[in-house]
């Protein structure tokens, strides 16, 4: 009885209402933390405006767009193309030409010459016109440097080959009709005298076509070089396609320039004449449309032991003819 008596004097507390106090007071905590993160972040804001708004003085760099080119001559080397300005001006405003970049129209109406093609302005000439490009709450101090100097020259022109780099590939068993065109042939190119000089071909841009089976026509721009003016500005590769066959012709050997007193035998004594043709043309093709001769002169001058057969006569319609063999044993009976 006596045990529990003291028994029911003591109260063993629930676990979960321990549980539930524990929560109770870590979220006090953490609602504490929010708060106190909340008005961090807020005075941190007010704070960066109060400073955004205060005026500083700082140097910044700008891109320059240069105007009132002097209409008779050309730049013959890039001129600087950025200067610093220092800006008196509140910090949103130095904050906005830090992160984006800014371009200042630069005029160039007050050039000096100094010598025969070297120029000069005096940056502060266009104080008031850089000025001008600001709002009224930024104020210009200085610009940097205080010259600028430009190489000018005359304009010069001439006329160059047109040089193609397309990468043609044509279908199995076809190929192009005498050459591929480009039409015009030549440019007029114009600009300063430093660069036309050193300028003696303009190049297409790269193109691959495949598959090509028929007459073509492609247009191709032309890769301009920097402060140059090209005309036309592009140009068209002709062709034309037909399909071709091979030929062959077993053919003999005449041997000339042989001395009188001099007898030569050839081994072989005929050499095969392998040639492409259009399909069309393939029956118009006769051996007698080709001759073949070997210049015993010429081996003797080179001092071969060798004579080299060469082909003296084809027709026109013929492409890639080759003899084999390319070279002709011989002996000599006097």
């Amino acid at each position: 009885m006596q045990n529990s008596f003291f028994i029911s004097l003591i109260k063993i507390p629930n676990v979960k209402d321990l549980l539930s106090k524990k929560n109770q007071v870590a979220m006090k905590n953490n609602n504490k933390l929010k708060v106190f993160l909340l008005f961090l972040s807020l005075s941190f804001f007010f704070w960066i405006i109060i400073k955004l708004s205060e005026v500083y003085i700082y140097d910044v760099k700008f891109k320059v767009e240069y105007t009132e080119f002097p209409s008779k001559l050309l730049l013959q080397k890039e001129p600087p193309d950025e200067i610093i300005l220092t800006l008196k001006t509140v910090g949103f405003k130095l904050l906005n030409y830090s992160i984006r970049e800014k371009k200042i129209n630069f005029s160039l109406a007050n050039l000096e010459k100094v010598r025969k093609h070297t120029y000069y302005t005096v940056t502060k000439s266009n104080f008031k016109f850089i000025q001008s490009q600001f709002s009224a709450e930024t104020e210009l101090l200085n610009i940097k440097p205080d010259t600028l100097f430009f190489e000018f020259g005359k304009k010069f022109s001439k006329k160059v080959q047109v040089t193609s780099q397309a990468e043609l590939e044509f279908r199995l068993g076809y190929n192009v009709v005498d050459k591929v065109n480009v039409e015009p042939s030549e440019v007029s190119i114009s600009g300063p005298e430093g660069i036309i000089d050193s300028i003696i071909e303009i190049k297409t841009k790269a193109k691959k076509v495949t598959d090509i089976f028929k007459d073509f026509e492609i247009k191709l721009p032309l890769i301009v070089p920097k402060n140059v003016t090209v005309k036309p500005a592009e140009v068209v590769i002709k062709g034309k396609v037909d399909k071709f066959t091979q030929g062959t012709f077993t053919l003999p050997i005449e041997v000339i320039n042989v001395p009188r007193s001099v007898l030569i035998t050839t081994y072989p004594k005929e050499v095969k004449v392998i040639y492409t043709v259009p399909f069309k043309d393939y029956n118009k093709i006769v051996a007698e449309s080709f001759k073949v001769i070997c210049d015993f002169k010429e081996t003797q001058e080179n001092e071969l032991d060798y004579l080299i057969p060469k082909l003296i006569d084809t027709p026109d319609m013929v492409y890639s003819v080759r003899i084999v063999p390319n070279k002709i044993d011989y002996l000599i009976k006097e």
